[in-house]
């Protein structure tokens, strides 16, 4: 992914991480959803992402999911509204969603971390990675190291 802007100002760039915060309830997965509503859409369609311009994944790039909080059920009900805001009848074989609620912190960092890289070689790269519930990834959002260390292995 290029960019996501908002009001023409760059939020997040090709091979920058963002983090998107708030209380419970909030519609930080809506938010998200959006998000990749615009990746996945097709170029010449415009659609309502929430006042965010997201560049189309015109090159085919995977486009991943990671939820750590909700249920099978409510992952299922978010991807269909990804699709009804992207205007897509069916997920691109390039759009993968996980529901990762029943694994445990550490195999939750290693599905991630190898998925991602299957996916790149596989679709030839990374258009955007979305997790949601990412401090459950760690044991204490507020340990700086632990959360420096999380960054990084994400990052390689």
């Amino acid at each position: 992914m290029k960019s996501v802007l908002i009001n023409e100002v760059p939020l997040g760039t090709q091979g920058n991480l963002f983090g998107i915060t708030g209380g419970e309830g909030t519609g930080k997965s809506n938010y998200v959803g959006s998000l990749i509503a615009g990746a996945i859409r097709t170029a010449d369609i415009s659609i309502d992402s929430l006042g965010t311009d997201v560049d189309a994944n015109e090159d085919g790039k995977a486009v991943l999911l990671y939820d750590t909080e909700q249920s099978e059920v409510q992952l299922y009900k978010n991807i269909s509204n990804i699709l009804r805001r992207g205007k897509q009848t069916a997920m691109p074989a390039y759009f993968k969603a996980y529901c990762l609620t029943s694994m445990s912190r550490k195999e939750r960092l290693q599905a991630i971390v190898q998925s991602m890289d299957k996916f790149y070689y596989q679709y030839g790269g990374i258009h955007l990675v979305v997790i949601d519930g990412i401090a459950d990834l760690v044991r204490c959002a507020n340990d700086e190291a632990e959360s420096v260390g999380l960054i990084d292995e994400l990052y390689r």
